[in-house]
């Protein structure tokens, strides 16, 4: 990962929290999937996008998504 796509994670993580915030959950998640484009193995972008699957009543979507994120990370706590 260049340094480039490194400082443009922490507004587009920015974002997405505003967007779920706002109550504009797909909005959320087609960011999250952008950060996940420039770094797959970002768990915190996946812890999220499995509690945002869940929350939409999507829970194979969800599950899956936090099974790759405790298998990125699985010594984090959130994971």
């Amino acid at each position: 990962m260049t340094e480039a796509y490194s400082l443009r994670l922490g507004p587009m993580m920015d974002g997405h929290a505003c967007l779920q915030g706002a109550g504009r959950c797909e909005e959320a998640l087609a960011q999250l999937e952008k950060v996940l484009e420039l770094h797959e193995g970002l768990m915190v972008a996946r812890v999220s996008v499995a509690i945002l699957e869940t929350d939409r009543g999507r829970l194979e979507a969800g599950l899956a998504a936090a099974r790759r994120a405790y298998a990125d990370a699985p010594w984090y706590p959130d994971s």
